[in-house]
């Protein structure tokens, strides 16, 4: 009987392997997410510390082209929603004399997760197999628009130490984002003022 079932969940993983996304090479101002890589940057100015005094972060646009799922316009808004608070959350100003940044940004793909063949290979081989996580671009002006601070893709899987996000479908997604935001901050706060 015991063998039955762990042919059964060989299948399992199989199957369910099969019908999970496979996300396209990068394109030209789109990052696919890579389990090789956490970040991939496009810097356009040399890297010097910013001095802000506040942050102005528009409404996250929507760019996600995969035709691997289709998002719901709610579930869309909630991971835009969750974007802009983080940023906003990340961004607060460090200086009170500097200038005002407009942030705009867009989320480029998202990787949900497939709770069922987490369980299934947890069951088999102790280890959630497949991760999720968010890509975005993002453009750093001052409120003026006349100066450009930072222009990146940023890219951000899950790893095995988000360990409860392995079986809810969005949860990496979510974290992703947070840990980009992060990231932006540390950018901006490596990039110097007008060049």
């Amino acid at each position: 009987m015991k063998y039955y079932f762990s042919i059964f969940l060989l299948s399992m993983i199989g199957v369910l392997t099969g019908c999970s996304c496979v996300h396209p090479a990068s394109q030209p101002g789109k990052n696919a997410l890579n389990p090789q890589q956490e970040s991939t940057l496009i810097y356009q100015q040399p890297a010097t510390r910013l001095h802000w005094s506040a942050v102005i972060v528009e409404s996250v646009r929507w760019h996600v082209t995969s035709l691997c799922y289709r998002l719901s316009a709610e579930r869309q808004a909630l991971l835009r929603f969750h974007l802009e608070n983080a940023l906003a959350r990340e961004l607060k100003g460090n200086d009170p004399h500097g200038p005002v940044l407009r942030v705009q940004a867009e989320i480029t793909e998202v990787k949900p997760v497939a709770p069922l063949l987490n369980v299934a290979s947890s069951a088999l081989i102790l280890l959630p197999v497949q991760s999720g996580g968010s890509a975005i671009q993002i453009r750093v002006i001052d409120a003026a628009g006349k100066t450009l601070y930072l222009d990146a893709s940023l890219a951000d899987n899950a790893g095995l130490s988000d360990f409860h996000g392995h079986f809810t479908t969005w949860a990496h997604s979510n974290t992703a984002l947070d840990r980009i935001a992060e990231r932006t901050r540390n950018l901006l706060e490596q990039t110097d003022g007008p060049h």
